[in-house]
């Protein structure tokens, strides 16, 4: 009888890392479970199997805005039989299990931290206590508030390395983070010694920020995932994301605490609901940050979109530059540009014209230098086969990133239009009107008899929240004589609208603007009345408070549904 020889050894290791690499999980959906509620995510994150579950604390007071105490005692009465699940404050090195978990926590929420904290540096910190535990072993990080910061380069992977090794699982409970999130970096500047701010959703921060006119919209829209840091930890052990946001106040139209003109606010937002497909397919990568910027550094919309942001810092488009910069096939980390603003926005209503319409030629510039990095990337990327939805994060979110930045490009042509319209056609009039004898700018402004003094210029921003359709019957200065660039604006709004409705950057869209210039005059200052009146102490390590994106739904994050 003829015996069938055993399969060569290369053909079985071959077969294991196929079998190895289709399980590992590519992108944040694989490894991100939807906002359900906080009880859900506890009781999930620790549900029965592992012999041990320990959740690392990171005591903020949001803790205690979403009922944590509750929801873990729930999971402790239907999951923690024999003490298995325990707590750890973050930095600790003494765990409570069973009833004392209990009594340790509420100990912990009674004495928040809002401090900002390295939680990797918490969670090296937790291996060797969890490590005294045998059998199977959870380890849970809550933090609501931090994971933007980490540690020096290749921290992050060593600190995944040491989970591995210990073979311990690492779940997550979060909160979902807005699109390129760099809140945080923006606010506080420089971070504390030994770390470096690492706050989007990605390995690195993809989507210009700062626009003239428009600041942050990407900061008004939620991204659907966690910080990359954790969501990388997670991925990387075999754990779960498990996203829990904070209470919201609802939705708001605009941002800054300024009221719609077009409604209430009481309305449900358009893009409300993100499709679970389309958030799939825009999802970014888990892989390591060296991989992920190996990759990305051959994307052409990502150095296209790096490119346009570079350029538009040096001008004043943008208020800084990247903190990357794609040189050949490489990302390349660089010292951000910041020169500011082009436009001063005073009284020399015909000077910021001129750099208004200068302006208006770098952005149709950068809008055709886009254009034709598009052209050229359609072949390049069918003859690479790599426009792969979901590739790895790869083409298709780069591709959203540039699409979008595009359509900002137009709106922030059609905003410098308007105002340089302003500028030479209705401010000089409303300033005689203020004042008949005005004098140059250069000579000081008194205040007049209302107890007022001209400034310069400022201007409403009105959302596109309900879409660009419903602006075209306000009037506009200048929309007759501008007919063609609102007409040109209406049309890439709605291609924008119509390749990413119900996705994150559909929603970066709805929350830009356009603006409606008008005079901006100061009111006399007056002596503060008698008393004890002095400045508190500003300290640098609190985390400044913000709400939750007002995109979202109730709970203060993006919910998904339909396919």
């Amino acid at each position: 009888m003829h015996r069938m020889s055993p399969p060569p050894l290369a053909l079985l290791l071959t077969a294991l890392v196929a079998v190895t690499a289709a399980a590992e999980p590519k992108t944040a959906w694989d490894v991100t479970e939807r906002d359900r509620g906080l009880p859900r995510a506890v009781a999930l994150a620790s549900a029965k199997g592992p012999d041990t579950v320990l959740f690392l604390i990171d005591p903020t007071p949001s803790l205690g805005q979403v009922d944590f105490l509750g929801a873990f005692a729930a999971a402790q009465k239907k999951n923690g039989a024999n003490g298995r699940i325990g707590v750890l404050e973050m930095g600790g090195k003494r765990a409570a299990f069973g009833t004392d978990a209990d009594i340790s926590l509420q100990r912990m929420l009674k004495r928040p931290a809002a401090f900002i904290r390295n939680v990797y540096a918490g969670v090296r910190q937790a291996i060797p206590v969890l490590k005294k535990r045998s059998g199977e072993r959870v380890l849970v990080i809550v933090t609501l508030e931090n994971g933007d910061l980490e540690d020096e380069d290749g921290q992050l992977e060593r600190t995944a390395m040491l989970l591995r090794r210990a073979k311990i699982k690492c779940h997550v409970i979060a909160r979902e983070v807005v699109v390129s999130d760099n809140y945080a970096r923006r606010r506080l500047g420089f971070p504390p010694r030994d770390a470096a701010w690492a706050g989007p959703e990605s390995a690195l921060t993809e989507f210009p920020q700062g626009w003239l006119m428009q600041g942050y919209p990407n900061e008004q829209a939620s991204s659907g995932f966690a910080t990359y840091g954790l969501t990388r930890l997670a991925a990387a052990t075999g754990g779960r994301v498990y996203l829990s946001n904070l209470p919201s106040e609802g939705h708001k139209c605009t941002g800054g605490g300024l009221n719609c003109l077009l409604c209430s606010g009481d309305h449900a937002p358009t893009d409300r609901h993100f499709l679970a497909a389309q958030l799939k397919a825009l999802a970014p990568s888990v892989e390591s940050r060296r991989d992920i910027w190996k990759q990305a550094g051959k994307d052409p919309y990502l150095a296209a979109t790096l490119r346009v942001w570079d350029d538009g810092a040096r001008v004043g488009l943008f208020r800084s530059g990247p903190t990357l910069r794609s040189e050949g096939r490489m990302l390349k980390r660089v010292s951000p540009r910041a020169n500011g603003f082009a436009l001063e926005f005073d009284r020399r209503f015909e000077q910021d014209a001129k750099r208004a319409l200068r302006l208006v030629e770098t952005c149709t510039k950068l809008i055709a230098d886009l254009d034709a990095t598009f052209e050229k990337a359609k072949a390049k990327v069918a003859k690479a086969k790599t426009a792969k939805r979901g590739g790895g994060g790869g083409t298709y979110r780069y591709r959203a990133n540039a699409d979008v930045t595009r359509a900002l490009l137009v709106l922030t042509r059609l905003n410098l239009k308007l105002y340089a319209h302003w500028c030479r056609e209705v401010a000089p009039v409303l300033a005689r009107a203020r004042r008949p004898d005005v004098a140059a700018p250069e000579v000081p402004y008194d205040f007049g008899d209302d107890g007022l003094r001209l400034e310069g210029s400022s201007m409403y921003h009105i959302s596109l929240c309900h879409g660009f359709a419903p602006l075209r019957r306000l009037k506009f200065p200048g929309r007759v004589a501008l007919k063609a660039d609102f007409d040109e604006f209406e049309r890439e709004f709605a291609r924008i609208m119509r390749i990413y409705a119900h996705t994150p950057y559909a929603e970066v869209l709805r929350r830009s603007a356009l603006v409606w210039p008008h005079l901006a005059v100061r009111g006399q200052e007056r002596d503060p009345p008698r008393g004890n009146v002095g400045s508190e102490k500003s300290d640098t390590t609190t985390r400044p408070a913000r709400q939750p994106a007002p995109s979202a739904g109730e709970s203060g994050g993006t919910t998904t549904g339909g396919g």
